[in-house]
């Protein structure tokens, strides 16, 4: 790794660090994350689906990929995304991971930078190769350090330039009211549990009520039952990919 990035990624995890609340927020949402997919030409009139992760959250791995990928990766699916939908990932920090904001400053970084298809297969190895935290037995996690230069390298993700992340730290500073600069968040919420999935506007969590996870647990299943664009034929056989047996939340 050259000198330039290792310096990048340290100021880009460095201002990430001492951003916190609504702040960080912003500093993820302002010219870093677009409100349509890179390379959308043809987003009009397109439902959005937003998803709202943290790098740190097994879950969030675990749905992108078991509920997400197969989809992406199967050629009914993918067309039936590209002419119905718009897709957006946006990474926030929702556990006490120290190194969690600049992981997820990295994906977010990605997503802008990209085009979405690129981004994706950058997510795929992303959510493969971070491993934030380990099971105890007594059911608890420990955290584990991530060396983020190596899996940035190995999956290929951009390196934010150091000046950009200095530059939206001290227009944040400057600011007199941060909540001026609510325009930039396009809406996300800031949840306490993620995935967080939004589509056309309805929004789904497990902190939501039980009949709001659909998307959450049978992403697959979800889309198929919805009114939305002439399906895929493997949405006649309704089998949900559904999270891993096992899986456990971070």
């Amino acid at each position: 790794m050259n000198m330039a990035r290792m310096v990048a990624l340290f100021v880009w995890g460095a201002a990430a660090r001492f951003v916190h609340g609504d702040e960080l927020a912003l500093l993820q949402s302002h010219q870093f994350l677009r409100a349509e997919p890179p390379g959308c030409s043809d987003c009009q009139g397109k439902m959005l689906i937003r998803v709202i992760m943290d790098s740190t959250c097994s879950d969030c791995q675990d749905w992108v990929k078991y509920q997400f990928k197969p989809l992406w990766e199967d050629e009914e699916f993918r067309s039936f995304f590209s002419k119905h939908y718009r897709l957006q990932f946006v990474a926030t920090t929702v556990t006490q991971h120290k190194q969690g904001h600049a992981l997820n400053q990295a994906i977010n970084f990605a997503f802008s930078d990209l085009s979405f298809e690129a981004f994706l297969q950058r997510l795929f190895c992303w959510e493969t190769n971070v491993h934030a935290y380990t099971p105890l037995d007594d059911g608890s996690f420990m955290e584990m350090f991530v060396d983020v230069n190596a899996t940035v390298d190995k999956c290929k993700l951009p390196s934010p330039p150091a000046e950009s992340a200095t530059k939206v730290l001290l227009q944040l500073e400057r600011a007199a009211d941060a909540k001026a600069w609510e325009s930039w968040r396009n809406g996300a919420p800031q949840p306490a549990e993620v995935p967080w999935v939004s589509i056309g506007g309805q929004e789904y969590s497990l902190e939501k009520p039980e009949g709001q996870h659909g998307p959450i647990h049978h992403f697959k299943d979800f889309l198929c039952r919805t009114e939305h664009g002439d399906k895929p034929g493997a949405c006649a056989a309704l089998v949900s990919t559904g999270i891993r047996p096992g899986a456990t939340s971070v």
